[in-house]
């Protein structure tokens, strides 16, 4: 409201000014160069309000562009990252999947015959994407085994539900530290034996017995 007064006042003013130095030059001639002159400080009061909505500070807009593209970068930055994340997840992944079947073909017969355990599944942890398929690179090997025939039978069952058999369970009656101590003695053997089969140090293995606690 204040700018609208602002230029109405000048506009007044103007003409007053321009009316009272008509009055007092004498000679006509010289009212023809100052009509041109008050038409155009006239003309450019009258365009004021236009040319101060089009008055910006340059480096107000400058700090802003520039505030502007550096928000925009740093979007781009987390979408690349982001993307580039879901691709290492997904090639890691696919590259342990394969890994893992691998060495599941090295060693399963080996325990099927030696210990009557066959591996259900192989779990591969890498330390980094770089190398994944570079043994010293494996953070661990997580593998699952059951009792080779236990899979076998629980099929068998399933189809032979009409004949059901009872089988005789003796128990004996053994000391708790005996029993875990032959079972310690057996997950040993086995882990010893993976380790070289797979050519890995015995630490980054870790066995589990389906239904079990790892040993």
């Amino acid at each position: 409201m204040g700018l609208v007064i602002n230029w109405i006042t000048n506009i007044i003013l103007l003409i007053l000014f321009a009316t009272i130095l008509e009055l007092l030059l004498p000679n006509a001639s010289t009212h023809r160069y100052i009509k041109l002159v008050i038409g155009l400080i006239l003309l450019l009061i009258l365009l004021q309000p236009v040319l101060s909505l089009f008055k910006m500070d340059t480096e107000n807009v400058i700090s802003q562009m520039e505030k502007w593209g550096q928000s925009i970068n740093a979007d781009v930055e987390n979408i690349d990252d982001l993307e580039k994340s879901d691709i290492e997840s997904v090639s890691l992944a696919y590259i342990s999947e394969q890994v893992a079947v691998q060495l599941k073909k090295q060693a399963n017969a080996k325990l099927v015959e030696e210990y009557g355990m066959t591996i259900i599944d192989v779990t591969v942890a890498f330390h980094s994407l770089h190398e994944p398929t570079d043994k010293e690179n494996f953070s661990g090997i997580e593998v699952t085994i059951a009792p080779a025939g236990a899979s076998e039978e629980s099929v068998e069952g399933e189809g032979d539900d009409e004949n059901i058999h009872i089988a005789k369970i003796e128990i004996e009656n053994k000391a708790p530290e005996e029993v875990n101590t032959e079972e310690g003695e057996e997950t040993r053997d086995m882990r010893d034996r993976l380790s070289y089969l797979w050519e890995v140090p015995e630490d980054l293995i870790t066995i589990y017995e389906e239904g079990g606690d790892n040993k």
